[in-house]
């Protein structure tokens, strides 16, 4: 979860303050779809250049982490029995 950088709220009402909450909260929003968006699109040129790793590589490579961390698993719970 990312630090939230904490402003001081600006006086006035308790209207204002949520006001003004919602303002920071919508921020962060509209800053993490245009991350969100970058990579995207960086994703899509890598792509379109032809920089990419054929499904089967990617899947065989998932399957043996799996497959690792599942007997790492069995043998700490085999431990605690």
């Amino acid at each position: 979860m990312p630090h939230r950088t904490i402003h001081p709220l600006p006086n006035g009402t308790a209207d204002d303050m949520f006001m003004h909450t919602l303002a920071e909260i919508e921020g962060e929003g509209t800053a993490r779809e245009a991350r969100l968006k970058a990579m995207l699109d960086e994703g899509l040129a890598d792509i379109r250049a032809g920089r990419t790793v054929p499904a089967e590589e990617v899947f065989r490579e998932l399957d043996a982490i799996i497959a690792s961390k599942a007997r790492t698993f069995a043998g700490s719970f085999e431990a605690t029995i």
